[in-house]
């Protein structure tokens, strides 16, 4: 039995998931979610669930602890390809505080250590 059933997929119809449930989460708040995906993203080798199960928690962490303002969901082949030969493995530890997951990944974009000690 494998846990991971990594196929291609095309992430699109995952972020759309995941932006509607956000816009729902922030109905009753002074916050708005930006949604800019790049209309000829790549389709990605990846496990469905679990890709549904981040984009998720990260939209969802995004809108609770939100209380003004704005949230952008950005993705682009440019910033994947850069993911990637960061040797990003697709795994991203949840931080202790949620406000540094953009933090995170704007190390991974960098080709920064993303891990505090």
């Amino acid at each position: 039995m494998s846990f991971f059933s990594g196929v291609k997929i095309d992430l699109k119809p995952e972020l759309l998931v995941a932006i509607q449930t956000g816009e729902v989460m922030l109905q009753r708040k002074a916050v708005k979610l930006n949604a800019d995906i790049d209309p000829a993203l790549a389709l990605i080798t990846c496990d469905r669930r679990r890709i549904r199960q981040v984009l998720l928690n990260l939209i969802s962490n995004a809108c609770k602890f939100t209380e003004e303002g704005s949230i952008t969901l950005r993705v682009h082949n440019s910033e994947l390809r850069e993911i990637q030969a960061a040797g990003f493995d697709g795994f991203l530890g949840k931080p202790l505080q949620p406000h540094q997951f953009a933090d995170q990944l704007a190390r991974i974009l960098r080709h920064e250590p993303v891990w505090e000690f």
